[in-house]
């Protein structure tokens, strides 16, 4: 089938990471930094090679890999007029959910389906899907289930954008809710129902989920007792989709294999695809990673960037990112895709250290490692820019709102909110999101106590990749606007 014009024009955006010394001590905002200066102060490792004429570049990354139209075409498919995974839930249930919120009936089908969208952090469907948010499904016979499109899709300043991590998807809520809800659906009259497991201690906050921690949760009921294996590795913000055309490993710590087409099957065994109809899945997985990789970030919706400042930030880039993130003006350098050492950039090492050669181990032996090995990395990828301006909040573990504070670590907040979704709530400024400072949450285990992002949290650092704070306050305005165009 052709993909859909709503879906061609709202498929976007990718991601940020890095290494410095985190005992740096920066300069003053205004204090000039000359090249020989830039380790010391705190900026990335700066090449003094690459063209200063930002007319001989014309910015982009060369692509590591293609992938096939057809395939993709069928991948996308599955998500708009198909099925991907088994029955989970009742239809009843999801619709009836209002029951355990403490609001009373809402009767109204759209009102119903807002609320629903507004209390798990979903996003409309662009094209017809039962009313459901993108990431649920109809799955035959009154029952419904879940998609990919739960983590890897959110709205981002006011547009849905498919192929980007779910910012605001409070999972933890969705299933507290559905547990909550079967206790008393009998008295409701609605039809009984299992749940696959219990879903504790995976959501930091909303958008920062444990994913990977829940696949090899899922992953013990499969295997031999006694297996001693990590089960949780601290909550991360998914990565963009089309990120990957450019890199050769996944994850943010880079412990995957890009080609491992399996790896994304454990996110369908963790909501109860039996092992049984996982391996009939295979020829499946391929079309929905080719649909994966053919993803497009989206084009900057503010304001065109001065053409100036642009061509400023490209030089800064060159010389200060480009070893980490990505050469744009020499194809045959490109994209390192290195992994940088999590006590060297200074990031939360929670997932790099709790994800160890154990884990690869244990992962590589089963039906998923056969499609591409899995390692310890002991470290953080720094990614692929592209459309970065679409991924915010920053760092691995979602927990800077805006490029803007990425590069000037005096200046990140410590406990958080955002103010929305909407293209209001966007501040092409710093690009990134806006946000309020509020009281960290005393109990966590409400949904608006899971909206704020408190990097006080285990996990949920906010320190590191302090690159930025060697520089001007005008080149950090130049790099800003630079990496809006990407």
């Amino acid at each position: 089938m052709t993909m859909p014009r709503t879906l061609s024009l709202l498929v976007l955006a990718a991601c940020a990471s890095g290494t410095s010394d985190p005992t740096a001590t920066a300069p003053g905002a205004d204090a000039p930094v000359d090249s020989a200066d830039a380790i010391d102060s705190g900026l990335g490792p700066v090449d003094t090679s690459v063209p200063t004429d930002p007319a001989s570049c014309a910015p982009a990354l060369p692509e590591r890999r293609s992938y096939d139209a057809a395939a993709a075409a069928r991948g996308q498919s599955l998500f708009v007029d198909g099925t991907l995974g088994s029955p989970m839930v009742p239809d009843l249930a999801l619709r009836n959910l209002w029951a355990v919120w403490g609001t009373g009936p809402i009767l109204a089908d759209d009102a119903y389906w807002e609320a629903f969208r507004d209390r798990y952090g979903l996003v409309q469907a662009p094209w017809p899907n039962d009313d459901y948010p993108l990431g649920l499904h109809r799955s035959g016979a009154g029952t419904a289930t879940v998609n990919c499109l739960l983590c890897h899709a959110d709205q981002v300043a006011g547009e849905v954008v498919i192929g980007v991590g779910n910012s605001r998807l409070d999972l933890q809520a969705l299933w507290d809710d559905l547990v909550a809800l079967k206790a008393v659906g009998e008295s409701l009259g609605l039809p009984p129902f299992e749940l696959p497991y219990e879903l504790a201690e995976t959501t930091a906050a909303a958008g920062s989920v444990d994913g990977v921690g829940l696949g090899m949760q899922m992953s013990l009921n499969y295997g031999p007792p006694g297996v001693d294996i990590e089960t949780h590795f601290g909550a991360q913000q998914a990565a963009p989709w089309w990120g990957m055309r450019f890199k050769d490993h996944v994850y943010s710590d880079g412990t995957g294999d890009v080609a491992n087409h399996r790896s994304m099957a454990s996110t369908l065994l963790a909501f109860g695809t039996p092992w049984s109809e996982l391996r009939d899945l295979d020829p499946t997985l391929l079309d929905l990673q080719a649909m994966m990789g053919r993803t497009e970030p989206p084009p900057w919706p503010f304001d065109p960037p001065e053409p100036s400042l642009v061509s400023e930030g490209l030089v800064i880039y060159q010389r200060t990112c480009a070893g980490c993130h990505g050469d744009l003006c020499d194809p045959d350098v490109g994209f390192p895709d290195e992994v940088v050492d999590t006590r060297s950039v200074g990031t939360d090492p929670l997932r790099a250290d709790r994800w160890t050669q154990a884990e690869a181990s244990w992962a590589n032996i089963s039906w998923f490692g056969e499609a591409g090995e899995m390692r310890d990395t002991d470290g953080y990828q720094a990614n692929p820019l592209v459309g970065v301006w679409a991924t915010a909040p920053y760092l691995h573990n979602g927990s800077v709102p805006d490029l803007a504070s990425l590069l000037d670590s005096s200046t990140r907040p410590e406990v958080w909110k955002r103010t929305g979704a909407d293209a209001a709530d966007y501040d092409a400024k710093t690009v990134g999101w806006r946000y309020e400072g509020v009281d960290a949450p005393t109990d966590r285990s409400s949904v608006e106590a899971r909206r704020v992002i408190d990097t006080t949290q285990p996990g949920m650092s906010n320190a590191g990749h302090t690159y930025g704070d060697g520089l001007r306050d005008t080149e950090r305005a130049a790099l800003l606007q630079f990496l809006a165009t990407l």
